[in-house]
């Protein structure tokens, strides 16, 4: 192991690469990958501070962009965002490998990455069109830094990781933590000039961002973006349902990794005398402060995970290796645990992975792409379709937002009316709309299949002034044959096709027809007719 390695270390890595790919091909996209490929699409369209308030900190939207902007259709590019964080992810793990052979045998590091590429939470989240994996991978180098002893390194990464997402602010807390810790343990100069330079160097990186976006754009919009905004989910409990169960979930399907990490905040534990500036003492103090925020914090979805992991695998590294100082059989009994804990988790998990199937998905999104003309707005309570301009105050439904909007749906009913979307797509974030919205989107599109509903104004029966909002070809639709005519031309009958221009046409409707607003694109026409995918099916329990 000692001689090969780092070509071991490059066939792990390379291995959950490979387990990466298969997982990014066929798993179905979260809510917010979507949103989130929104909002890197968005800093290619505008200043952040200046044109727009951006939802996290955008040196991650910054990192994904070219991959997002290299694909024309937009499944293929976010795809090739999830692929660029599983390409970054396997080789900080490498080069982080490399730098911790400084301090733990090379079966110790070897084992514990094996437990940490078929981790399945790991596996199943850290490629989510996120920017949270990545603020973790800045995490992990300043921890790698701070065993090091490179202060400087250290507190600029953990400065960089805040850049990613306000919530990196834990690796700052823990970096800080664990030197606090140091000082006061050790009690030495070079602990507090340490602790110094990292302050300095996580204060610079942070404050030089903050003044170069200040001086871009907006103060006001700064300090409302990276610290106002966020402030309410960091501090309160904005969902009814129990997160904490997705620990438990997490626990129980890795319970071997998380038993040998937690095994670290003991056997690491600092002794009272002599009191030493070691790896491990450094290590357990900022394992056990980031474990304590990690517990602390308030939202706790299946990819919050990502932030903890990285230090648990660091962890159970320095557990391997003082268990490789051992007698030989309890080196045995470790390997055979390590590998009892990566098939139990690959056996487990790879099997319900590959029932899954982004098919649907991809063809609903190919669809909507295809009808919407550039600038025109759809719904769908997310961004499904992240390069088209959708409903302000739609446009997001997750809980906190449906409350409000059900709380005063004033605004919303009459952006409605105002300015209607020509489609929705449907899932369950527009079934749990207020009535009287869901009222008024009944009484204003048609459902033509496969999640798609297309704008077709309601038509009075008789003769009517109606207007259209978007011009284009519109089929007449009408469940019991009647038939309309517009502009006094013609009679229409269900299925004929006409060109209608924008604004207010003379209607006359005899029975119940409507006009539905069309699209000849063979990848619409093909969803035409076909039964709604559940678009969002149990993204966080399957």
């Amino acid at each position: 192991m000692e001689k090969h390695f780092r070509w071991l270390v490059l066939i792990l890595c390379g291995g959950y690469l490979c387990l990466q790919a298969c997982y990014i091909a066929r798993l179905p996209l979260v809510m917010d990958e979507f949103a989130n490929a929104g909002h890197i699409y968005r800093v290619a369209q505008g200043v952040p501070y200046r044109d727009y308030a951006p939802y996290k900190a955008v040196l991650g939207y910054y990192l994904l962009l070219p991959a997002l902007l290299g694909f024309e259709d937009a499944w293929s590019a976010m795809l090739a965002v999830k692929l660029e964080i599983a390409c970054l992810t396997a080789l900080v793990l490498a080069v982080a490998a490399l730098r911790l052979r400084r301090h733990f045998a090379p079966a110790a590091l070897l084992g514990s990455l094996l437990l940490l590429c078929t981790q399945s939470t790991f596996l199943e989240r850290a490629s989510e069109l996120r920017v949270d994996m990545l603020a973790a991978l800045f995490g992990l180098l300043s921890l790698v830094a701070h065993l090091e002893r490179r202060s400087l390194l250290a507190g600029a990464a953990a400065g960089g990781a805040v850049l990613v997402t306000q919530k990196a602010a834990y690796f700052v807390v823990a970096l800080a933590g664990a030197l606090i810790f140091q000082l006061l343990y050790c009690r030495s100069r070079q602990q507090l000039r340490e602790a110094l330079r990292a302050g300095a160097a996580t204060a610079l990186v942070f404050l030089g961002y903050v003044g170069v976006w200040c001086a871009i754009g907006s103060p006001r919009v700064v300090w409302r973006s990276l610290f106002a905004g966020p402030k309410r989910i960091a501090f309160e409990r904005l969902y009814t349902l129990d997160l904490d169960r997705y620990w438990w979930q997490t626990l129980e399907r890795n319970p071997i990794f998380y038993a040998i990490a937690a095994c670290g905040v003991v056997l690491l534990l600092p002794r009272w005398k002599p009191r030493d500036d070691s790896v491990s003492t450094r290590l357990w103090s900022y394992a056990v402060v980031l474990l304590g925020l990690c517990l602390w914090h308030k939202q706790p979805w299946p990819y919050f995970f990502v932030f903890l992991l990285p230090t648990a695998w660091v962890l159970s590294a320095a557990v391997l290796n003082e268990g490789l100082r051992r007698a030989r059989w309890q080196v045995v009994g470790l390997g055979a645990v390590v590998l009892a804990g990566a098939i139990a988790s690959l056996g487990s998990r790879v099997p319900v992975v590959l029932q899954r199937s982004s098919t649907g998905q991809r063809e609903v999104v190919a669809a909507a792409s295809a009808f919407l003309r550039p600038g025109e707005s759809y719904l769908a309570g997310t961004e499904l379709v992240w390069r088209q301009p959708h409903l302000r105050h739609l446009a997001w439904l997750d809980l906190p937002s449906l409350n409000a909007v059900r709380h005063d749906s004033v605004a919303a009913l009459d952006e409605l009316r105002r300015a209607p979307p020509r489609l929705l797509i449907d899932n369950y974030r527009l079934e749990q709309l207020p009535p009287n919205l869901l009222q008024e989107l009944g009484r204003s599109y048609v459902p033509l299949g496969g999640n798609l509903r297309s704008y077709a104004p309601a038509l009075p029966e008789g003769a009517a002034q109606t207007h259209f909002a978007y011009a284009g070809v519109y089929v007449v639709r009408s469940p019991e044959g009647g038939r309309l005519r517009l502009d006094a031309g013609p009679w229409l009958n269900p299925g004929d096709r006409v060109d209608i221009s924008v604004g207010t046409h003379q209607t006359e409707v005899a029975g119940q027809a409507r006009l539905v607003s069309w699209s000849d694109e063979p990848v619409f026409q093909r969803q035409v007719g076909r039964p709604s995918v559940k678009f969002f099916d149990r993204v966080y329990s399957y």
